[in-house]
């Protein structure tokens, strides 16, 4: 391939990455981190598949090579776990009952964080640096320990967005979180909000299921913990 092929070819890329960073933060969908990244992955194998295809048309073989191909299938994508309904507050309380863990016994593995060091941006920044890397080592992570994360979270958001209104800091708390802590725009904001609404309510860290099943049924969670007592009085015993 010429150098001009070359370079147009890294020229369409940035430009293809851009209007799929723009295209991922109008979806409504909410994907795993996991799944976003194999959607992104096809992304850019399809597109810089097109990119080839239109040297070799105009140019000929020489010097085309195909990338290669992402790994994993689109096609487990398309099963969906949870049915896409309003459940009724019976269904939902039998769903999460369901699933709670019997021995009631509730460790974290995310330090707890001395109230000093939640006024120091830098010092809460290894904290959760190092509950980061907890998380991913585990092979079975429970949604306790991803509340709690959560809840670190929200203390180290509320801090930027502090010192940033005070001139002390510039950028995103985006960029922040993903430069300081290695944890995807995405998932961080699931982990602030799913801890945000359930936080009053410490008998969900018993539930043994993914945080992703909980996060698919956040919204029938919210409601019913809003509009029914008797439900959100289940949750809030320890």
């Amino acid at each position: 391939m010429s150098n001009n092929a070359v370079s147009r070819l890294c020229q369409n890329s940035v430009i293809a990455n851009n209007q799929m960073s723009n295209m991922n933060t109008q979806t409504e969908h909410q994907w795993n981190e996991k799944d976003t990244k194999l959607i992104d992955d096809y992304r850019n194998y399809f597109y810089n598949c097109m990119i080839i295809l239109e040297e070799l048309y105009k140019n000929g073989p020489a010097g085309i090579e195909f990338p290669k191909k992402p790994k994993g299938s689109l096609k487990q994508l398309l099963v969906q776990e949870i049915k896409d309904k309003q459940q009724s507050v019976n269904e939902l309380q039998t769903f999460l009952e369901s699933h709670l863990v019997t021995n009631s016994h509730y460790f974290s593995m995310i330090i707890n964080v001395s109230p000093i060091y939640l006024s120091n941006l830098d010092s809460l920044k290894s904290y959760l640096q190092t509950g980061y890397q907890a998380l991913k080592k585990q092979n079975a992570i429970t949604l306790g320990n991803k509340l709690d994360f959560g809840n670190l979270l929200i203390e180290a958001f509320e801090l930027f967005e502090l010192k940033k209104l005070g001139g002390e800091l510039i950028g995103t708390w985006k960029d922040w979180v993903t430069r300081n802590v290695g944890i995807s725009d995405r998932y961080e904001r699931q982990l602030r909000e799913m801890s945000r609404i359930l936080s009053p309510y410490p008998k969900f860290k018993q539930l043994g299921i993914p945080f992703d099943t909980l996060w698919r049924n956040k919204k029938q969670v919210e409601y019913h913990l809003k509009c029914n007592r008797e439900f959100a009085n289940f949750w809030k015993q320890v």
